[in-house]
């Protein structure tokens, strides 16, 4: 899969859009079109940027890591990886990833030279504007993240799981690339403790799990679960 130009990629949405012929042709000068694999790594915790890398086509985890991975988020296609980070220097530190991203499937990816996009968004205020929203965004939903983990016990937590996993992907059918262990990662949860839950959901119907195919059954009984538990 082959995007011609910046300029001429059906892919720009969000803050690209608003870039002029100019601005994306300066992007497109030092660009680098990438095909991840499955299981490979996007992006690593700890390291410096040096791209704003833009997943066109694929699917992806956003984790901390740590003797037990924490799952941040799940990215689809047209999303951004590296544009917090691209610009927490303010204190004159180098900018670092906090966390890392790994391809769920085959993904691809084009890579801008992240210096090119900072002097874009200083010059260009509509660009600038729509950077910052899409950042507030981001951080919005890590604190509604923060807010169930802190809040919810497993079944709430596995609830919110599901419930966000199904929004995400527009379906209640859901043919997941996540393992048993990504879902207790992005529930905050013991492995066991995530097999035994969903166990529970399936023998009471309001899910069903079958390998990697996800059907939830009864979704006002899992926003009920959300919501008491």
């Amino acid at each position: 899969m082959l995007i011609p130009s910046c300029v001429d990629c059906t892919f720009k949405k969000h803050f690209f859009s608003l870039m002029t012929t100019e601005e994306l042709d300066a992007l497109n000068s030092n660009r680098l079109e990438v095909k991840y694999k499955k299981g490979d790594l996007i992006c690593k915790q700890g390291t410096t940027p040096t791209h704003i890398i833009c997943l066109y086509n694929g699917i992806a985890k956003v984790y901390i890591e740590g003797n037990n991975n924490f799952l941040l988020s799940i990215l689809t296609s047209q999303n951004y990886i590296g544009i917090q980070s691209s610009f927490n220097c303010a204190s004159g530190k180098e900018p670092l990833f906090h966390y890392s991203v790994a391809a769920l499937d085959d993904s691809y990816a084009c890579l801008l030279d992240i210096q090119t996009f900072r002097t874009i968004v200083h010059i260009n205020h509509a660009v600038c504007l729509e950077v910052l929203a899409y950042i507030c965004s981001i951080e919005s939903d890590f604190l509604k993240k923060v807010e169930v983990l802190s809040q919810k016990n497993p079944h709430g937590r596995i609830a919110d799981t599901l419930l966000y996993l199904s929004e995400l992907f527009n379906t209640d059918r859901i043919d997941m690339k996540l393992t048993r262990k990504d879902i207790a990662e992005l529930s905050y949860t013991s492995l066991e403790n995530t097999i035994k839950i969903l166990s529970e959901l399936k023998s009471d119907k309001i899910i069903n799990l079958d390998g990697r195919k996800l059907e939830l059954l009864d979704k006002k009984k899992l926003q009920k679960i959300r919501e008491l538990a």
